[in-house]
Protein backbone atom coordinates (compact mmCIF):
# COMPACT_ATOMS: atom_id res chain seq x y z
CA UNK A 1 0.00 0.00 0.00
CA UNK A 2 1.60 3.04 -0.96
CA UNK A 3 0.51 6.27 1.31
CA UNK A 4 0.79 9.91 -0.09
CA UNK A 5 1.51 13.00 1.51
CA UNK A 6 0.08 16.06 -0.14
CA UNK A 7 1.33 18.81 1.77
CA UNK A 8 2.47 22.65 1.66
CA UNK A 9 6.12 22.83 2.72
CA UNK A 10 4.97 25.38 5.33
CA UNK A 11 6.80 23.69 8.29
CA UNK A 12 8.84 20.73 7.05
CA UNK A 13 9.80 19.32 9.99
CA UNK A 14 6.40 18.83 10.70
CA UNK A 15 5.81 16.70 7.51
CA UNK A 16 8.76 14.90 8.31
CA UNK A 17 7.10 13.89 11.64
CA UNK A 18 3.98 13.37 10.20
CA UNK A 19 5.85 10.65 7.57
CA UNK A 20 7.95 9.40 10.01
CA UNK A 21 4.59 8.75 12.28
CA UNK A 22 3.06 6.87 9.27
CA UNK A 23 5.85 4.96 9.04
CA UNK A 24 6.26 3.98 12.36
CA UNK A 25 2.28 2.97 13.11
CA UNK A 26 2.85 0.60 9.48
CA UNK A 27 6.21 -1.25 11.27
CA UNK A 28 3.61 -1.19 14.60
CA UNK A 29 6.71 -0.13 16.60
CA UNK A 30 5.97 0.71 20.00
CA UNK A 31 8.18 2.50 22.30
CA UNK A 32 8.55 3.12 25.76
CA UNK A 33 7.58 6.49 27.81
CA UNK A 34 11.53 7.38 28.29
CA UNK A 35 11.75 6.65 24.53
CA UNK A 36 8.62 8.70 23.37
CA UNK A 37 10.32 12.18 25.24
CA UNK A 38 14.02 11.59 23.97
CA UNK A 39 12.66 10.95 20.37
CA UNK A 40 12.59 14.74 19.71
CA UNK A 41 15.58 15.54 21.80
CA UNK A 42 18.93 17.21 20.11
CA UNK A 43 17.14 17.81 17.06
CA UNK A 44 16.32 21.21 15.13
CA UNK A 45 12.87 23.30 14.53
CA UNK A 46 14.86 25.91 12.11
CA UNK A 47 15.29 25.90 8.95
CA UNK A 48 17.87 27.99 8.80
CA UNK A 49 19.87 25.13 10.79
CA UNK A 50 18.84 22.72 9.34
CA UNK A 51 19.63 24.42 5.97
CA UNK A 52 23.43 25.05 7.18
CA UNK A 53 23.80 22.00 8.47
CA UNK A 54 23.30 20.03 4.75
CA UNK A 55 25.63 22.87 3.31
CA UNK A 56 27.91 22.12 5.67
CA UNK A 57 27.45 17.77 5.08
CA UNK A 58 27.85 18.41 1.18
CA UNK A 59 31.32 20.27 1.63
CA UNK A 60 32.33 17.62 4.23
CA UNK A 61 31.67 15.65 1.84
CA UNK A 62 33.40 16.77 -0.86
CA UNK A 63 36.40 17.70 2.01
CA UNK A 64 36.15 21.17 1.32
CA UNK A 65 36.29 20.99 5.17
CA UNK A 66 37.02 24.67 6.05
CA UNK A 67 33.12 25.36 4.37
CA UNK A 68 32.03 22.65 6.31
CA UNK A 69 33.45 24.07 9.66
CA UNK A 70 31.87 27.00 8.49
CA UNK A 71 28.38 25.68 8.09
CA UNK A 72 28.25 23.21 11.14
CA UNK A 73 29.35 26.58 13.07
CA UNK A 74 26.70 28.47 11.61
CA UNK A 75 24.12 25.79 12.69
CA UNK A 76 25.29 25.98 16.32
CA UNK A 77 25.04 30.27 16.49
CA UNK A 78 20.90 29.46 14.69
CA UNK A 79 20.43 26.57 17.40
CA UNK A 80 22.68 25.74 20.14
CA UNK A 81 20.94 22.65 20.97
CA UNK A 82 21.13 21.21 17.52
CA UNK A 83 23.35 18.20 18.15
CA UNK A 84 23.28 16.86 14.38
CA UNK A 85 25.51 20.14 14.07
CA UNK A 86 27.91 19.60 16.92
CA UNK A 87 28.36 15.93 15.83
CA UNK A 88 29.39 17.23 12.10
CA UNK A 89 31.33 19.78 13.55
CA UNK A 90 33.16 17.37 15.86
CA UNK A 91 33.82 14.38 12.30
CA UNK A 92 35.35 17.59 10.83
CA UNK A 93 37.91 17.92 13.23
CA UNK A 94 38.41 14.12 13.29
CA UNK A 95 39.75 14.20 9.95
CA UNK A 96 40.77 17.77 9.27
CA UNK A 97 44.23 16.57 9.41
CA UNK A 98 44.01 14.07 6.67
CA UNK A 99 42.21 16.27 4.11
CA UNK A 100 43.82 19.63 4.92
CA UNK A 101 47.00 19.68 4.46
CA UNK A 102 48.62 22.88 4.96
CA UNK A 103 45.82 24.34 7.13
CA UNK A 104 46.53 27.45 9.50
CA UNK A 105 43.13 27.97 10.90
Amino acid sequence: MVQQFDRKLDDVFAIQEEIAQAITERLKVTYLPREKTELGEGHTRSTAAHDAVLKARYFWIRRELKESEKYFRQAIELDPGYAAAFAGLAETYVIFPFFSYGYSG
